[in-house]
């Protein structure tokens, strides 16, 4: 039985997957896809970020730890949180000066991870002045 914290609702603001099924049916617009795309997986790593800085404080295991096989931690979830958790595992909070480029491109590295998960729904991106994207 999966977990309450993982359920899906499906609402204008729910899940990627409503987000994309909207626009292509003409309920959004291809900017307001986009737009609800970066803000939506952006607020949804934080949550995970907040949630698992608590765990890992209170000694217990990785949030995701629990619900491996969970289809949201499987397809999109564990493969965008897991290698952002290594570098920051890896990586002080302040490093110092001379490391701090080298831990910013870590992390920045780790946004291929959300343009996969974002292509497993057939949206590709790519950045420009202003951030673009397409939806086939």
């Amino acid at each position: 039985m999966p977990s309450p914290a993982f359920s899906m609702t499906w609402t204008p603001d729910g899940p990627t997957s409503f987000i994309v099924h909207s626009y292509r049916t003409h309920r959004i617009g291809l900017d307001e896809m986009c737009g609800r795309l970066i803000f939506g997986t952006g607020e949804v790593l934080k949550l995970i970020a907040h949630a698992d800085a608590v765990e890992e404080a209170g000694g217990n295991a990785p949030l995701l730890t629990g619900y491996e096989d969970h289809p949201a931690v499987q397809r999109l979830l564990g493969p965008v949180w897991t290698p952002i958790r290594e570098v920051l595992d890896t990586t002080p909070a302040l490093p110092p000066l001379a490391d701090f480029a080298a831990a910013d491109r870590a992390i920045q590295d780790c946004g291929r991870h959300v343009a996969a998960m974002w292509a497993s729904l057939d949206v590709t991106g790519h950045l420009t002045r202003t951030t673009s994207c397409t939806s086939q």
